[in-house]
């Protein structure tokens, strides 16, 4: 019967830990360090904090086309670079938004989506002003 190889368990990236706390529990096991390139840092914590917001139009009511979709775009991206938050992706349908963003543990999430929706509402009604003049 031919000998089957050894079989080699590793641990998953999350659940990855420093040796001199957990030591292995036997040969077999393999521990990996998990990369900490794509994570940002403060003084004294690491972060990778990402959140799926949705902003939907009352009764979605499809109001975001032409011209007011490109501008909705525009002005988020300025106030998200703005407040320091990561936009990492965005898609503006008719009837809502979908935002991914990458928000500092230092700023709550209530608070940014707050900013993001009141400075956007005086955006686009600034940006409707000039448009009409």
């Amino acid at each position: 019967m031919p000998e089957r190889p050894e079989e080699v368990r590793t641990v998953p990236a999350r659940l990855v830990c420093d040796n001199r706390f957990f030591p292995r529990e036997s040969p077999e096991r393999e521990y990996e360090k998990e990369p900490m390139r794509e994570w940002k840092s403060l003084s004294h914590v690491r972060w990778d904090c990402k959140y799926h917001i949705v902003f939907v139009s009352k009764y979605r009511q499809e109001r975001i086309y032409g011209q007011l979709r490109k501008k909705i775009g525009s002005i988020i991206r300025d106030l998200c670079r703005q407040k320091g938050i990561g936009l990492l992706e965005g898609h503006a349908m008719p009837d809502h938004i979908h935002l991914c963003l990458s928000i500092s543990p230092k700023y709550s999430v209530s608070n940014t989506v707050g900013y993001i929706k009141g400075k956007a509402r005086s955006g686009f009604t600034e940006s409707c002003w000039k448009s009409s003049e």
